[in-house]
């Protein structure tokens, strides 16, 4: 069985701090200093669907691709 991970080690930087809009475009600042483009998802009944460029080719992932993709599955 897995072991739940100390709330201590779940909290991020990026949790931390908040991305900060850049007025009046679509783009935010990561805690990083990162610009990034905030992306709309397409919706077809309950699921969100998003556009990403994964290994260089448009693929259409809902959420739950993108958490496994994220997480290594």
């Amino acid at each position: 069985m897995k072991q739940p991970i100390p709330v201590n080690e779940q909290t991020t930087q990026s949790l931390v701090t908040p991305p900060v809009p850049i007025k009046d475009t679509r783009y935010i600042i990561l805690h990083d200093g990162t610009v990034a483009a905030r992306l709309k998802p397409r919706r077809k009944g309950n699921i969100n669907y998003w556009s990403l460029s994964v290994n260089g080719h448009l693929k259409v992932l809902n959420q739950q691709s993108i958490d496994d993709i994220a997480a290594g599955k």
